[in-house]
């Protein structure tokens, strides 16, 4: 699976809106329809991984989905969202990386967003 950037921000932001305790499960059609279950369970796995989201519990159902339990964004995932909010700084990092790289990690992502809000601040 290609790391998705782009998806890795709308899911970052659909948990950020729902309450913790209700369930986040993907069910029968994806709510993502760009997505298939598969790969949105993949970019969640990832997002735990890489330490942004913190599931408390996750359980199987019979038709083989899954229903992940007190989903929620860690210190490091809301600094993460928080660095690619704006979609003007969103849509430069992307440029950016575009013209020079093609991919990058979050951490250079969320230091490139970081350099363009300083920019846009006057700061150093």
């Amino acid at each position: 699976m290609v790391r998705d950037m782009d998806f890795v921000r709308t899911l970052l932001f659909a948990i950020e809106a729902r309450p913790s305790h209700d369930p986040f499960g993907v069910q029968g059609e994806s709510v993502f329809p760009e997505k298939s279950v598969h790969d949105v369970y993949q970019h969640l796995e990832q997002l735990e991984g890489a330490g942004f989201i913190r599931v408390s519990q996750r359980s199987a159902l019979h038709d083989g989905t899954e229903m992940w339990y007190m989903v929620r964004l860690t210190w490091k995932g809301a600094e993460f969202l928080d660095d690619i909010r704006a979609d003007t700084t969103w849509n430069k990092v992307k440029v950016e990386v575009g013209k020079k790289a093609g991919a990058a990690s979050a951490a250079v992502l969320s230091e490139l967003a970081r350099h363009f809000a300083r920019q846009y601040l006057g700061m150093p």
